[in-house]
């Protein structure tokens, strides 16, 4: 699932969006496309990297080959009695009665990814996604032959470290 607040990825989904059902004669449902994360850096953000999502062809496909592609799948369906305006329209319908917003469950997920526990303890899905990183270095370091020592040191908190360093 794509979650974003990010104005940059929404500006470019819909425009792409747009630009793809205009190019391909409205077949954009079954036009080959591939989500990408692209980067960028502008003044505004002082040269730090912004990354945002992309639709663009998949590789080594042009432009022309997906659109004569789509063409084919497209006949493919209808042949197959596949009514693309009228599952378009259940979609549409189901947008406006709000049936595909976030459950109650995935409520916490939304608030937890986009708004982090403000006191600075770590989540659990911080927690693990900080042992998984560990166990990568782990490996990382005795296939290079490294010392507990450097271990050790990958092990501490950002915080705990930075502590270190201070004294």
């Amino acid at each position: 699932m794509f979650r974003t607040t990010g104005f940059n990825s929404i500006r470019t989904l819909a425009a792409r969006l747009a630009y793809f059902k205009a190019v391909s004669g409205g077949m954009l449902a079954s036009l080959p496309l591939t989500l990408r994360l692209r980067g960028k850096s502008t003044t505004m953000s002082h040269r730090t990297p912004i990354y945002y999502v992309d639709l663009t062809t998949p590789a080594g496909m042009s432009l022309e080959q997906a659109i004569v592609q789509a063409g084919e799948e497209d006949e493919r369906r209808k042949q197959l009695g596949f009514d693309q305006w009228a599952l378009d329209e259940a979609a549409r319908e189901g947008y406006a009665a709000g049936a595909f917003e976030e459950s109650e469950e995935e409520g916490a997920a939304v608030v937890e990814e986009f708004y982090p526990d403000a006191d600075g303890q770590e989540t659990q899905a911080d927690e693990a996604s900080r042992a998984t990183l560990e166990a990568k270095l782990e490996r990382r370091l005795r296939r290079q032959g490294s010392g507990s020592q450097e271990i050790h040191e990958v092990r501490a908190r950002p915080s705990e470290s930075a502590a270190r360093s201070r004294f």
